[in-house]
């Protein structure tokens, strides 16, 4: 049994990501003004940053911490 499975929540993130991509494509599409690029900038952009980098955390986490195991059962 492993204490410390980072893959589900890597899977939530990646799905929320590619969600949040989805939907500021469609908005790219259809709302272009300067209220939505601020609100871009301020705040979807920033949020996307976020996720995208909690994702490579996680993936080099999981990684670490499969390393140690393997190290451990040696």
């Amino acid at each position: 049994m492993r204490l410390w499975d980072l893959t589900a929540g890597a899977a939530q993130i990646d799905q929320t990501l590619r969600m949040l991509q989805k939907v500021r494509k469609d908005l790219d599409e259809t709302w272009d003004d300067e209220n939505y690029r601020q609100f871009s900038e301020r705040y979807v952009l920033p949020a996307e940053m976020r996720a995208r980098q909690m994702l490579d955390q996680a993936r080099r986490m999981a990684q670490v911490l499969a390393d140690a195991r393997r190290d451990c059962e040696d």
